[in-house]
């Protein structure tokens, strides 16, 4: 009887310890900084031979809400969204209205949980900024 008692409390304490099917979203927030801060318009941000950008749509371009990587412009920086994806490197390019690039940086990250545990993992979420004019 008591050999069946700990292998039940065994398997019970085995299931606990699974980490459940769900997915997650991490952010990067963006600041923009310096003294032509205002005039950007669209932020493209590339990493893992993939970019995304977001800002301002032409007429009959539907955007970048079908994606599963979102770029947003909030207040006054950006968010980029990437479900499950924290990368270590990014290169942020910042836009005009007409199209002008500028500016342009490579820009390492540290990510940081803020969900989830460490066996299963869960959401990160990282900040960062891009310069732009003096």
């Amino acid at each position: 009887m008591a050999v069946a008692l700990i292998q039940m409390l065994l398997l019970t304490v085995g299931c606990t310890s699974a980490c459940p099917a769900v997915g997650w979203f991490d952010e990067l927030k963006i600041e923009i900084t310096g003294s032509s801060a205002g005039a950007v318009d669209r932020l493209e941000v590339c990493f893992a031979g993939s970019c995304y950008s977001g800002g301002s749509v032409e007429p009959g371009e539907s955007g970048s809400t079908l994606e599963t990587v979102a770029v947003t412009k909030t207040g006054t920086g950006w968010t980029l969204t990437t479900p499950m994806q924290t990368p270590d490197t990014i290169r942020l390019r910042a836009f005009s209205v007409s199209g002008h690039l500028l500016a342009e940086h490579e820009v390492d990250l540290r990510w940081k949980r803020v969900g989830g545990s460490v066996r299963c993992g869960g959401p990160h979420e990282a900040n960062t900024s891009i310069s732009v004019g003096s």
